[in-house]
This record gives C-alpha cells, sequence and structure tokens, in this order.
C-alpha cells in the first residue's frame, strides 16, 4: 500500500507552541504509512520552516496579501490537487477556515481540524466561518479537556467528532539539566549560586498576562532567600513589561533576556517556574519545565490543570492571583527539599503521560479512522 500524502497547514512557522506540535509530529510520522509536507500561510517562517527542511520535510509557503486573502484559499487548493493530497491537517483558528475551503474547492478532500486555545474567534462573522469549518472536518483534534469543551460549546460542534490529543514532550529533548550546564548558564545570566530564579518562558502576549509576574517580583522577598525573576522572550508587550519593571523600582530583580533558544538550559537554571497565563490551550512551555524537572507554579486556566497534580508535581492558582502566586513561590523558594520533591513528581508525570511518542501514536490513529470517514 502506497504512504497517504498529508498536509500540515498552518498560519505561520515562528516560536509557539502549536507551531512545536506541528514540528514534532512532522518528523516523526511513520513515513509508511504517511507522506507529511508542511503549508505555511504567510512569510513568517523563522524558525520551524529551516528545522523542518533539515529535517527533510517539504514546507510551501502562500504568503498573504491582506489580513484576508481569497487568493491564498485557491493557491492551497491548487496545492492539495496537485500533491493529490490524501488528508490535510490543520493548526490553529485561521489554518482551519483556510484548510475548509480549500478543501471544498479541490474536490472536497477530507481534513482534520485543530483546536488549541480557549480564545474564542472575534466576532459573529468569524464565529459562523469557524463553526462550518469545524462542522465539516472529518473530525476535530483538540489538546486538551477544556478545549474540547470550549470548541463544543463555542461552535456547536458536536462531541463525537472532537478528539483529545494532549501536547508532547521530547524527553530527550528536556533533560533533567546537569550542575554544569546549570551553572554556566546562571553566571551568564549574573544569578548568584544562592540566588532563587523563577522564570518564565514564552511570547510577551497580553493573554500571558505578565504584569502579573511583575507584581509576584514586588511582593517577593530580597533576603533570605534573594529572589529574582527572569522573563524569557519577546513580543508585542515587552516594552510595557520592562517599563513597568522600572516603574515598579525592581532593578536587577527583573531580567529581561529576549528570544532564546537554549530552552532546555535556560529551563536548568531555573529554580521555578512559573504562568501566569489568562487562559492556555495546553501551555507547552509548562511540559517543558516539567520534564526538566522544574517545579511549576501556574495560573489553572485551560487544560494547564490537566498537566500539574496541584500540590504533588506543582501548584495551580486562580489567574490573577497575586497572593496566592506569592505564598507558594516562596514556599518552595524556602525549602530546596521541596523544590527537588515536586521538581521529580513532574518530571515523573511528562514522562508517564505527556511524551511526543504517545502524541505521534494517538494522532496517527486519528489520521486512519479520518481516511475512512468521519469520526464518530
Amino acid at each position: 500500500m502506497q504512504p497517504h500524502n498529508v498536509a500540515l497547514v498552518v498560519g505561520q512557522l515562528q516560536h509557539g507552541g502549536a507551531e512545536r506540535q506541528l514540528f514534532e509530529l512532522a518528523v516523526r510520522l511513520d513515513r509508511s504509512l504517511f507522506l507529511p509536507y508542511v503549508v505555511c500561510l504567510s512569510e513568517v517562517t523563522h524558525p520551524y520552516a529551516g528545522w523542518l527542511t533539515e529535517a527533510g520535510i517539504e514546507v510551501a509557503i502562500l504568503p498573504r496579501a491582506g489580513h484576508r486573502d481569497p487568493g491564498r484559499v485557491r493557491r492551497l487548493a491548487r496545492l492539495l490537487a496537485e500533491r493529490r493530497t490524501d488528508l490535510s491537517h490543520s493548526f490553529l483558528l485561521a489554518a482551519n477556515a483556510y484548510t475548509w475551503a480549500a478543501s471544498w474547492l479541490s474536490g472536497r478532500r477530507p481534513f482534520i481540524a485543530s483546536s488549541r486555545t480557549c480564545i474564542p474567534a472575534a466576532g459573529v462573522l468569524a464565529t459562523a466561518i469557524h463553526r462550518r469549518a469545524f462542522r465539516a472536518a472529518r473530525g476535530v483534534i483538540a489538546n486538551s479537556r477544556r478545549v474540547m469543551q470550549f470548541t463544543c460549546d463555542r461552535y456547536a460542534v458536536p462531541v463525537h467528532s472532537v478528539r483529545v490529543v494532549h501536547n508532547g514532550v521530547d524527553l530527550k529533548s528536556f533533560p533533567a539539566p546537569s550542575d554544569d550546564v546549570r551553572s554556566a548558564v546562571r553566571r551568564a545570566m549574573g544569578i548568584a549560586p544562592e540566588e532563587i530564579l523563577i522564570g518564565t518562558i514564552g511570547r510577551a502576549s497580553p493573554e500571558k498576562n505578565l504584569e502579573m509576574l511583575l507584581e509576584v517580583a514586588s511582593a517577593l522577598p530580597t533576603a533570605s532567600p534573594r529572589c529574582r525573576v527572569a522573563i524569557v522572550g519577546d513580543g508585542p508587550a515587552l516594552a510595557g513589561l520592562k517599563a513597568k519593571a522600572v516603574a515598579s523600582g525592581l532593578g536587577d530583580r527583573a531580567i529581561f533576556t529576549g528570544e532564546r533558544h537554549d530552552v532546555a538550559p535556560l529551563l536548568g537554571a531555573i529554580d521555578i517556574f512559573a504562568l501566569t497565563s489568562k487562559t492556555e490551550g495546553l501551555p507547552n512551555a509548562v511540559m517543558e519545565a516539567m520534564a526538566c524537572g522544574r517545579p511549576v507554579v501556574a495560573t489553572d486556566v485551560g487544560g494547564t490543570g490537566e498537566l500539574v497534580e496541584d500540590g504533588v508535581s506543582g501548584f495551580l492558582v486562580a489567574s490573577g492571583d497575586v497572593s496566592r502566586m506569592t505564598d507558594r513561590i516562596v514556599a518552595l523558594a524556602r525549602s530546596a527539599e521541596r523544590r527537588r520533591a515536586i521538581g521529580e513528581a513532574a518530571r515523573a508525570r511528562i514522562a508517564a503521560a505527556f511524551t511526543v511518542e504517545g502524541m505521534v501514536t494517538r494522532t496517527t490513529a486519528i489520521y486512519e479512522k479520518a481516511l475512512r470517514g468521519p469520526l464518530r
């Protein structure tokens, strides 16, 4: 039997959770069953287009002429037909809509839609379009149970057509840190051995609510132990965050590294990982921190509670609860033994239920069913 041609369609290939999962899936699909290629609906392709190409995965780029570009539908439809695509798998809402239209235009080719966030589409028209796209798909993959419920409620998607496939982490890429690597990274960041570093990694965007982390930083002790906060990443909110840190008098207690690619070593340098988001799907950053054996204090949004067992493999707090997050972080900062125990439980949790191999296996099973007909 010939392998099936599969198109993985995404809006951009910059740093992001969906983009990371697409990459992990593309490079691991069984080539005797599926031949994947990636379609990027914009010219925002760094860094994953390069990494995919290096791994032998073709990347087709369909640049856009505007916010909504009907021409891309025609170009995508033509590409799906020329490549004799047996199945498309779209990532995120915009890609779902384009793939739905292009699949219909190219001969009603089957496709799988994705739902990866609890952020609703903006406006009545957009909601209607996404509802039609979800319902036209042979099935929908949600990356957490909370996202699945949100999708069914918001877009009137039948529950029986949705499958939950949690994001996966490559444990080999996110090992428990060695003392040498940890020390070297901390020296480069100017972090003394006795200081406690609370860090977060990700895009500095409004939904991440990183202002909350700066409020926590203002309430953390400056001695016994001295705590500092690191925000790793770039994005539209970064300039405002830096200004807030200055206005709050945080000084060198707040560190902004900008965009970094050495995520695993940075996680190894962090003592406590913090997530302050207002909304999430299933946060890759939390999964990667847990894989590295870091204790996590996170807002209980989206699928985060499906990752973190409160009090066992980390701590959950309500969104916006600065006081509770501060208390949890201070308690961890004052007990190396508790940080170690929770970090070990966190890594074991990822190894047991959130590996990239498990994500690929479950996705492959959905592809095989979708090729035969709609999910039921």
